[in-house]
C-alpha cells in the first residue's frame, strides 16, 4: 500500500487543450508548478512580457506527440508576435494552475 506522500507526490498536473485561431492550430497547456509559479510571479515583476513567454516556454505541448511546442531559442521571436494572443493563452495557464482574479483576492485576505 502507497503512503500518503506517495499518492500526494503521483498526481500529475493539470492539461487542458485550447484552440488558437490566430496561429491555426490547438496547443495544450498545462498547469504550473510550484516552481513556475514563483519564477512566474518573481519574473512578472521585472520584465512582464519576458515572463509572459517563458511561461509559454515552458507551458505549451503539441496535444498529438504531447511534446513541448517552443524551446528556449524561441524566446525573441515569441516576445515578437502577438500580445493578445500571448496573453490569452497565459491566462488560460494561469486559470488551470487556480491563478485566477478570485484566488488572488482571496489569497491576499489570508
Amino acid at each position: 500500500m502507497k503512503s500518503l506522500a506517495d499518492r500526494i507526490l503521483a498526481i500529475q498536473l493539470k492539461t487542458e487543450v485550447i484552440e488558437v485561431p490566430e496561429w491555426s492550430t490547438k496547443i495544450g497547456i498545462t498547469e504550473m508548478d510550484a516552481g513556475q509559479r514563483i519564477r512566474f510571479g518573481e519574473d512578472a515583476k521585472k520584465q512582464p512580457a519576458l515572463a509572459m513567454v517563458r511561461l509559454l516556454i515552458s507551458s505549451a505541448f503539441d496535444p498529438d506527440t504531447l511534446k513541448p511546442v517552443f524551446e528556449q531559442a524561441h524566446q525573441d521571436a515569441l516576445v515578437k508576435q502577438s500580445g493578445a494572443v500571448i496573453d490569452r493563452i497565459i491566462t488560460e495557464i494561469c486559470r488551470i494552475s487556480g491563478l485566477t482574479q478570485g484566488a488572488t483576492e482571496s489569497a491576499e485576505k489570508n
